[in-house]
């Protein structure tokens, strides 16, 4: 699921989780403030005993603090988020299993900077079902839906999602690619020789 965490400070929380449903696919999107408390019962059905959860995120976005609101206690410590530069400091340094009062188990885990997919095209297509359905509707079979004629995904899907898709689709290729020396060579090479193509196209050119 996607916490949209201190919606009490939000400017426009509606357009918010608008933008967020757009690429969320199936997972739910709640909106609540860990420091009051506000919305956070919602997260009460997802809790039950025998359940784990992680809390996964950016340094400064509340995990620490939403950790300590269903625990019912400070028991994590919390911090500011940086005056300089917007982000938060790192208050969480090494993941931690605890028992929530409901027995469920809740998973502390220090800010990510980055994230990148860890999956295959078979997950992607799960995450992105709407994007499979459409593409079954489309003229040509080998449609890539980069603006082909007839291309019902292009139609259909959002394009702040169809892009989201591309994206990911995109690293899940070059991770597939990087764990495949041979392939990843093969692909290495043929990219150095446009390149090198492309030189000598723009030189003759110069010259002309």
């Amino acid at each position: 699921m996607i916490v949209l965490n201190k919606s009490d400070i939000a400017g426009d929380l509606t357009l918010l989780r608008l933008e967020l449903e757009l690429v969320a696919g199936a997972a739910p999107v709640l909106a609540m403030s860990a420091a009051s408390g506000a919305g956070c019962d919602a997260l009460s059905g997802y809790l039950e005993p025998g359940a784990t959860l992680a809390l996964v995120g950016s340094s400064g976005v509340g995990k620490s603090t939403l950790a300590n609101r269903l625990i019912g206690a400070r028991r994590l410590t919390t911090g500011a988020i940086r005056a300089d530069d917007g982000r938060g400091k790192h208050t969480t340094t090494a993941r931690e299993m605890i028992a929530l009062p409901s027995g469920a188990w809740l998973i502390d885990t220090p800010g990510m900077r980055s994230f990148a997919p860890w999956a295959d095209d078979g997950a992607l297509a799960e995450a992105f079902a709407d994007v499979d359905d459409a593409a079954a509707r489309c003229r040509f079979r080998d449609c890539a839906h980069a603006g082909e004629p007839g291309c019902a995904v292009a139609a259909e899907v959002d394009a702040a999602r169809l892009a989201r898709w591309r994206a990911l689709r995109g690293e899940l290729a070059y991770l597939e690619r990087r764990d495949d020396p041979a392939r990843f060579a093969a692909d290495k090479k043929v990219w150095k020789q446009r390149t090198k193509a492309q030189r000598a196209h723009a030189k003759r050119r110069d010259r002309e």
